[in-house]
């Protein structure tokens, strides 16, 4: 049992348009390690099969797992907020509602995940990814002939996400069983937001992340050959443009990683535009020697992937059917399954002292405790009395909330025509200087006419101030549009 959940080998393989980049991991109870990289052609044939099969079964154990990440051009990513579910079969009923709703294919065409990546009241937001059975028919044929299985399937950059979140850090090992391991800060503390920025000659990657969880992501072109200001200027316009469509004044920090070599001085421009705090994080660091480390960036979405077959990294997404679900639990729950010799050996003279400390102020509590406790009854029944109320408040605010979103989308079903498609759809409230609450609504998607659209919402009883909250851009036979309006909320929607 120890062996199989502590003394573990995962190999972590991203799959590209052309080619597959390997890397095997071992977690022992010095922590976990690199244990070797390769890079292959993306074919079936002979001889790459068999170079394949050579790499895995050199470095394979009887504990050995496969975890692969595919590119986020291959799936369909959705960021989307909804009402606060009560349970996990209640999460799995409204993802499959988001999915059905928003992705053009049958459920059982796909394979996909998602993430609660925020929280707040009764509303959450998650990050939906889905990609088609038939863009990953090629890797599973491969596998196929290799004989092995897959054991978890992500995107790419959830992996290099993982990567920088645990760089520079020791995961693993003893220090994860006696619970000593530290929640990374690499992307700010609890509840800050940190804005993670990825760059290579000819792309970026920006996402913006909350206590390690990534809010949103998009990738656009980036020309590494222009002159720092005119690259600094772009790159600041477009994190500032992003974090005002998320509702998000500032970011508390930045994080730079990529192999373009005025890093540096890029970092130090935004800071000074953005008026924020900035790091260069290599996500390879801790893990390689500085040089080696700088030289093989590229790694970084196959090692993020191996972190998360190996349980750790907070973005874990599994986009196969949940058969090996939670496959990495905290080691939390290893500390009753692992041998009581084992843990005192491991953890006797670290937390002995501890303990005795322990001791001594619980015995001051009791004694605190006795001398107070009458005072201690009247507070806590005080406080269960303020509990009740809370309780009460917290449902007729929840009710009056889900009653408006409900009729939002029970009008939305009713009035949209058929040749209309909602890809994206947010809603939050406001009040305005008056103190009169009311809630916005941006929907975005395809459509014949979105000008129809605009005249369809204003005959609409519940909607106000229907306006484009962006260009519309012609796409094939359809228009790309998308329209903001307001939902006044004096009076309950009818």
């Amino acid at each position: 049992m120890f062996k199989d959940r502590l003394l573990k080998r995962v190999f972590g393989m991203e799959f590209k348009d052309n080619s597959i980049t390997a890397v095997c991991m071992k977690n022992d109870l010095s922590g976990i390690s690199l244990l070797s990289s390769a890079t292959f052609p993306l074919k079936d044939d002979d001889e790459t099969i068999t170079a394949i099969k050579n790499f895995i079964d050199k470095y394979k154990s009887d504990t050995g797992k496969i975890f692969i990440s595919i590119p986020e051009k291959w799936a369909i990513i959705k960021f989307t907020e909804m009402p606060l579910p009560k349970g996990k079969n209640s999460v799995s009923q409204l993802i499959r509602y988001e999915i059905e709703k928003h992705i053009p294919f049958q459920i059982d065409e796909i394979f996909y995940d998602s993430i609660v990546v925020d929280a707040q009241d009764s509303i959450c937001k998650v990050a939906i990814v889905a990609v088609q059975k038939e863009k990953v028919e090629p890797i599973r044929r491969l596998f196929e002939q290799l004989d092995m299985k897959i054991d978890g399937i992500t995107i790419s950059h959830f992996g290099t996400l993982n990567a920088i979140e645990l760089s520079g850090t020791t995961t693993g090992g003893w220090r994860e069983i006696l619970g000593f391991a530290k929640k990374s800060v690499v992307f700010g503390r609890k509840e800050e937001i940190g804005i993670s920025l990825l760059l290579n000659k000819n792309e970026a990657v920006l996402s913006v992340m909350k206590n390690n969880l990534c809010l949103y992501f998009k990738t656009f072109h980036f020309d590494s050959g222009r002159s720092l200001d005119t690259v600094s200027g772009e790159l600041s316009s477009t994190i500032s443009d992003l974090l005002s469509g998320l509702s998000i004044q500032k970011a508390d920090k930045l994080i730079l990683s990529g192999d373009i070599n005025f890093l540096p001085n890029l970092s130090d421009a935004l800071k000074v535009k953005l008026g924020i705090k900035t790091a260069i994080v290599n996500p390879l660091s801790g893990l390689l020697s500085p040089d080696k480390a700088s030289e093989m960036q590229w790694l970084a979405p196959s090692v993020g992937t191996s972190l998360s077959g190996l349980g750790t990294g907070t973005l874990r997404l599994n986009l196969l059917p949940h058969k090996a679900e939670k496959e990495g639990k905290k080691i939390g729950s290893l500390i009753a399954k692992i041998s009581i010799p084992l843990i005192i050996l491991l953890g006797i003279s670290i937390l002995a002292g501890e303990i005795a400390n322990k001791q001594r102020l619980l015995n001051k509590l009791e004694e605190t405790f006795k001398k107070n406790q009458s005072e201690i009854a009247v507070v806590e029944k005080l406080s269960d009395h303020i509990k009740i109320l809370e309780g009460q408040r917290n449902f007729f605010m929840n009710t009056r909330k889900n009653d408006i979103i409900l009729n939002m989308l029970l009008e939305l079903t009713s009035i949209i025509p058929q040749d209309a498609w909602i890809a994206n759809l947010s809603y939050k409230e406001s009040e305005d200087k008056k103190h009169r609450a009311f809630g916005e609504l941006v929907i975005s998607g395809y459509a014949v006419s979105s000008s129809r659209l605009i005249s369809i919402l204003e005959d609409s009883l519940l909607f106000e101030k229907v306006e484009f909250a962006g260009p519309i851009k012609k796409i094939g036979g359809k228009e790309d549009f998308k329209i903001k309006a307001v939902i006044p909320l004096s009076e309950k929607p009818s």
